[in-house]
C-alpha cells in the first residue's frame, strides 16, 4: 500500500479526528511490539484504513485510553484497546514492505538495489513471522509479485493491465474480512476498485521520476 487512503479531516468532528489519530498511533505501537523498532517506519495511513475497516465490519465496542507517543513523550495520544485488527494490519504491512524490498532488488539503480538488499536481510525474520500469522495474505502477495513482474517485464502500455495485480491483491485482502458471501462480493469489488485507483494515482505521482530513471510506468 502507498499511503493514499486517508480520512478527509475537515469533515471529521474533533472526537473522530482524535480517535482516527489514536488508531494510527496504536498501529505504530503494535508494529513495534510485534516486529521491532524499525518496523514502525513502515507505518502509513493505508494500513490504518485497513484496521478501521475490519473494526467497522466486526462492530466491536472500540475503547481508548490516554497514552503518549513513544518518539515524542511530551505528546499525548489515544491508544486503542482492541488490537486484533491492528495486529492483522501490522502483519500485512510487513508482508508488503518485504515484497517491496524484493521488487527493489530487481531495479536497475545500484544504490537502490543495495538498500533493498540490506533491508530485506533486516526484515527477513519479521517477514517469516508475518507469513506464519497471515498465510493467505502471504500467498496473495506472492501472486501479486509474480503478476506485477510479468507486467513490467512485458513493458505493457495498458494502464488496465498494469493496475490489475494491485487491484486483485486489494480485492483478496478486503474479501478476507467478509462474514458471509454477500459481504465478500461487496468487499472484493470495493478492494478491486480501490487497488486500481491507488496504483494509478501512484503511477501519476511517479511519472516524472520514472521517465528520468527508466523505471516502468504505464503512463
Amino acid at each position: 500500500m502507498f499511503g493514499y487512503v486517508q480520512a478527509f479531516r475537515p469533515e471529521l468532528k474533533v472526537k473522530e479526528a482524535e480517535q482516527y489519530r489514536g488508531v494510527y498511533c496504536t498501529l505504530c505501537k503494535r508494529l513495534g511490539k510485534r516486529y521491532g523498532l524499525l518496523a514502525r517506519f513502515t507505518l502509513n495511513y493505508d494500513f490504518t484504513f485497513l484496521a478501521l475497516l475490519q473494526m467497522a465490519l466486526e462492530d466491536p465496542e472500540i475503547t481508548f485510553k490516554n497514552s503518549r507517543c513513544t518518539f515524542m513523550p511530551t505528546r499525548r495520544c489515544l491508544r486503542c484497546q482492541q488490537t486484533q485488527a491492528l495486529d492483522r494490519a501490522a502483519d500485512i504491512a510487513m508482508l508488503m514492505f518485504y515484497s517491496k524490498c524484493r521488487d527493489d532488488r530487481t531495479d536497475g539503480r545500484f544504490w537502490r538495489r543495495v538498500g533493498a538488499t540490506v533491508l530485506q536481510g533486516l526484515f527477513a525474520r519479521a517477514y517469516r513471522k508475518a507469513k506464519k500469522a497471515q498465510p493467505e495474505a502471504a500467498v496473495a502477495m506472492e501472486n501479486y509479485m509474480t503478476a506485477q513482474q510479468t507486467v513490467e517485464r512485458e513493458n505493457t502500455s495498458s494502464v488496465d493491465a498494469a493496475a490489475e495485480p494491485t487491484a486483485k491483491l486489494m480485492a483478496t485482502l478486503l474479501a478476507a474480512l467478509a462474514a458471509d458471501e454477500r459481504s465478500e462480493r461487496v468487499l472484493s469489488r470495493f478492494g478491486y476498485c480501490l487497488g486500481r485507483w491507488v496504483y494509478l494515482a501512484d503511477a501519476v505521482d511517479d511519472l516524472e521520476t520514472d521517465r528520468k530513471t527508466g523505471i516502468f510506468n504505464p503512463y
